[in-house]
């Protein structure tokens, strides 16, 4: 529950009364905003400051009690003393009052005040000399930190200007939407932990941040001195040169912590995306044949060594694959995961490769479009989840599982559909024992399930 909130639950009569006064005005007025006697006075008191030019309330929270919040707006005609004094009654007027916020809005850059006078003073001449530098255009100050908007070209430099000693965390950016270039410090994972609330900067990550924001094929930069930084580009090519700008950070033991990707346009789930790390170095030479292997139109890398090769013709799955088992791969790639419009398979190595065809080959025979039986398999899984289940097809599908011989390694897992529901019968490796991952099925699909577990138990003793 939020600070500043009651539970009414378990609530005397007098309480029970109290809150139907509280809904009886809710539907009287038609507005929260009337039912908040301390925010309505607030929003008074603010509204009757001279180099006050608007002031609004609103309610946060409306759980069980709703928190006031106060928003002013400040004359632009207003002087600095004017300011860092209705700063300073703010905070006074807050004391003592946990439910109620407000906030200060001077030359578009928005301070939060707290109830600590010498707090707020110390924030408001950061607020001031905020609106004192052109090269920000809006902002927030609050103790949490500073989340400033400035231009592109200016974004390194008003970074470098508010970060340099500051104890709380700095974040510019661009525009206060998701899209554009963005620089921060913040360390929510120190702070959580009992550390300090940012971390240090690191001048190679700084200098790279700076060539990226000047180079004409970056699109978009989200960069943290702390965590990840992200860098969408204009095509697949320019993804490849700034992957290999990126290497150098990625192999810096003091950015360890760091992880750093590379797409076109920024979209972490393109199929161009790059994770660049420490032992992608020397993925090079593999990353330029695989983008010459035909059929072959994006790869994506990832921080846990695998590269994600998609989409390929299903036609040429297997000419891809089988050339990608064949050729060394780099250290650090754990495996080569080939999507094949339906299917799914890997390359790492353990030998199943032509096992793994031969079942895309036996499915692919069994229909395709709304007739396909899609099947993933990567080390740890086998699953198969046909668009129109029967259960002939399901005995088909059995048949080529179980010939495949890849459930001795893995778990294996057939849907069968009861739209909209999923419902599947997961073997363990080595098919010995079943369980369906739902209880709910209506009783026809529970006889498919049942049919389809001893179809699969009569074919596995068979093989045996």
């Amino acid at each position: 529950m939020p600070s500043g909130t009651r539970s009414f639950r378990g609530a005397s009569v007098s309480g029970r009364r109290a809150l139907a006064a509280i809904v009886l005005c809710l539907l009287a007025t038609g507005a929260l905003t009337a039912c908040s006697p301390q925010g309505n006075a607030a929003n008074k008191w603010m509204r009757d400051h001279p180099i006050v030019q608007s002031s609004s309330m609103h309610l946060d929270g409306c759980e069980a009690m709703c928190d006031p919040s106060v928003s002013a707006k400040i004359k632009d005609s207003a002087t600095d003393d004017q300011v860092r004094q209705l700063a300073r009654d703010s905070a006074q007027y807050l004391a003592g009052k946990n439910a109620l916020s407000i906030s200060l809005e001077y030359h578009s850059v928005t301070l939060f005040v707290e109830e600590d006078a010498t707090t707020t003073s110390a924030l408001a001449d950061i607020l001031i000399a905020i609106t004192h530098d052109p090269a920000v255009t809006d902002g927030m100050v609050d103790t949490r930190g500073l989340d400033l908007v400035t231009t592109k070209a200016q974004l390194l430099p008003v970074y470098t200007a508010y970060s340099a000693g500051s104890p709380a965390p700095v974040s510019v950016r661009t525009s206060w939407g998701g899209d554009g270039f963005s620089l921060s410090n913040e360390a929510p994972q120190l702070a959580a932990d009992g550390g300090a609330p940012t971390c240090l900067a690191n001048a190679n990550l700084l200098a790279v941040v700076g060539d990226l924001i000047a180079d004409p094929e970056v699109t978009s930069l989200d960069a943290s001195m702390c965590s990840d930084t992200n860098v969408g580009t204009i095509d697949i090519a320019a993804v490849t040169r700034v992957a290999v700008v990126l290497q150098p950070l990625a192999a810096d033991p003091l950015l360890a912590a760091n992880t750093f990707t590379v797409s076109v346009d920024g979209d972490l789930a393109s199929d161009s995306l790059r994770t660049v790390t420490a032992a992608s170095a020397g993925y090079g030479p593999f990353l330029d044949f695989l983008g010459a292997l035909p059929g072959v139109t994006t790869y994506r890398t990832t921080a846990d060594g695998t590269i994600a090769v998609s989409p390929v013709a299903a036609g040429q799955c297997a000419a891809v694959t089988t050339a990608i088992d064949a050729e060394p791969r780099p250290a650090g790639v754990s495996k080569v995961a080939v999507s094949c419009g339906s299917y799914g398979v890997y390359v790492n190595g353990d030998g199943t490769v032509p096992a793994q065809l031969g079942l895309v080959a036996a499915l692919a025979a069994l229909g395709a479009g709304d007739a396909a039986v899609p099947v993933y398999v990567s080390p740890t899984r086998l699953s198969l989840t046909p668009h129109q289940y029967t259960p002939v097809l399901g005995r088909q599908i059995v048949d080529a599982v179980i010939a495949s011989g890849l459930w001795k390694t893995r778990p294996t897992e057939i849907a069968v559909f009861d739209r909209p529901t999923v419902f599947t019968v997961e073997w363990e490796a080595g098919g010995e024992a079943s369980r369906a991952t739902r209880s709910d099925a209506t009783d026809p699909t529970k006889k498919l399930l049942a049919d389809l577990d001893a179809q699969w138990t009569a074919q596995r003793l068979a093989q045996s």
